[in-house]
């Protein structure tokens, strides 16, 4: 079939916190650590202005030469690492390429060791000074961001996570009161663990998943306490967090407990977190809520009904205010040349993009917004019934599971026309498919209210005795149970 799956349930949301490339860029722009103090401030020792100076150094080719055998990791090393290597993360001189001198570090020093006492012990002492400057509320944010970012990166001789490591980055990625990016950090680097584990032994896995797993009721937020305000505000950090606490939540809790469960509806029904975060929220509940999580499905079904209505009208409403927009700059004098593009508009001017560089339509809706929403309408019906027929919430239910499965496929289908067409005449149609009651509302059609009560042409007969009264929610198309 021409709907890629993978893509719909794999696309980024679009605040920057969330777009896979933007903790490196983070870290491409950071100081590093040194010495006892704020290590990472400190500037280079005269001599070694990027790490290429280090290695071509008689200090640092003396230094792992002796580790290399048998030698100690003395004092003598505990200096250099203190005063010569790690301001190397600091350092003006090696920022364009800062990731690379992480990796230098990391293999052509530590790595570099032969006698695994002296291994653990140089292992230790780095981690030890780079939590300290990743708690230091004192030091750059970036440094402290970089230095959490190097833990997450070391790994045993083997190149597999290094153990010790995990403790530091789940106690940072716990702590609701660190600053947000180096939890960001802490959490991408538990998620290295995480992606090692094949390569660990069974108590090694094992200590992982325990290790992570605590530090999920610290991501995956509780309930707001007015569930009705939705005037609050998340950053984009704390939405990171969440989503990546869904993202991880199934492979170590599964089935979620009540508490957890509990919170997932939560996010789903707060309409103060961005709807990307709800879908996935939504999702995880799908894939992990057995009969002991107490979830009560059919109220979640039909909260998830409502955010994928409001999600396309948001959409509809988004696209149309930019129109509006562009009408008035063309009235203003500020419009550019006509018909350059399929669905260019009065005041569109040339090469006008919308999101992530996509052209913008006639409708406002540009293709990278209505592959979002074909992905979010996807992952919703898969958390009522996914394609696997194990799971889903209509699982849970004691009746009516049809029809909720009936919803679930309805979701899937739209999501497919909408992936494979991504166009706003087909986001605008999928939102009247699913919310026929409000169509007429949408279009500014709704009749004021002294219009004579009597049906227009085309509208149904009101229901004689041989027809029952329609739902509410009922489709136009007589077909569907929603």
């Amino acid at each position: 079939m021409m709907f890629d799956q993978q893509f719909l349930r794999g696309i980024p949301d679009q605040p920057a916190w969330r777009k896979p490339g933007f903790l490196l860029a983070v870290v491409l722009c950071v100081g590093g650590p040194a010495a006892p103090q704020p290590a990472l401030a400190q500037p280079p020792a005269a001599g070694f202005a990027t790490w290429k100076d280090v290695e071509l150094s008689p200090q640092f080719k003396e230094l792992v030469a002796g580790l290399k055998g048998d030698g100690p990791f003395n004092d003598t090393a505990r200096e250099l690492v203190v005063s010569v290597i790690l301001p190397q993360l600091g350092s003006a001189e090696n920022l364009p390429t800062l990731d690379d001198v992480r990796k230098k570090i990391r293999d052509r020093f530590l790595l570099a060791i032969g006698n695994e006492a002296s291994f653990t012990q140089a292992s230790s002492f780095i981690r030890d000074r780079l939590a300290e400057i990743a708690r230091d509320p004192q030091a750059d944010q970036l440094q402290r961001v970089n230095a959490m970012v190097f833990i997450g990166e070391m790994t045993d001789k083997g190149r597999v996570p290094w153990p010790p490591a995990l403790e530091t980055l789940a106690t940072a990625a716990g702590a609701p009161d660190l600053d947000p990016a180096v939890r960001i950090a802490a959490v991408a680097g538990m998620n290295n663990h995480l992606a090692g584990m094949t390569r660990m032994t069974a108590d090694q896995a094992a200590a992982v998943r325990t290790a992570v797993a605590a530090t999920l009721p610290a991501l995956v937020p509780p309930p707001a306490a007015d569930p009705q305000d939705t005037t609050a505000r998340h950053t984009p950090a704390a939405s990171w967090l969440a989503t990546r606490g869904f993202g991880m939540l199934p492979q170590l809790i599964n089935p979620v407990p009540p508490e957890l469960a509990t919170r997932l509806v939560a996010v789903i029904d707060d309409g103060s977190w961005p709807f990307d975060v709800r879908v996935r929220a939504a999702a995880v509940l799908g894939k992990t809520a057995g009969a002991e999580a107490g979830v009560n499905a059919p109220a979640v079904i039909a909260s998830i009904r409502g955010l994928a209505v409001a999600a396309l009208d948001a959409d509809r409403r988004e696209g149309k205010r930019l129109t509006e927009l562009q009408s008035f700059k063309a009235g203003a004098g500020g419009g550019g040349p006509q018909g350059l593009m399929r669905g260019a508009r009065p005041g569109m001017e040339p090469g006008m993009m919308g999101v992530d560089g996509d052209q913008v339509a006639d409708d406002g809706l540009s293709t990278a917004v209505c592959r979002r929403a074909a992905w979010r309408l996807y992952s919703l019906g898969e958390a009522i019934a996914p394609d696997a027929k194990t799971g889903g919430l209509a699982a849970l239910l004691e009746k009516d599971a049809d029809s909720a499965k009936q919803l679930a496929v309805f979701l899937k289908e739209i999501g497919e026309a909408l992936d494979a067409e991504p166009y706003g005449y087909v986001l605008l149609k999928a939102l009247d498919d699913l919310d026929p009651a409000g169509a007429k509302k949408r279009a500014g059609l709704a009749a004021p209210a002294d219009a004579p009560q009597q049906p227009a042409d085309g509208d149904p007969a009101p229901p004689g005795p041989d027809k029952p009264a329609p739902k509410p929610n009922d489709s136009p198309f007589g077909d569907s149970p929603f």
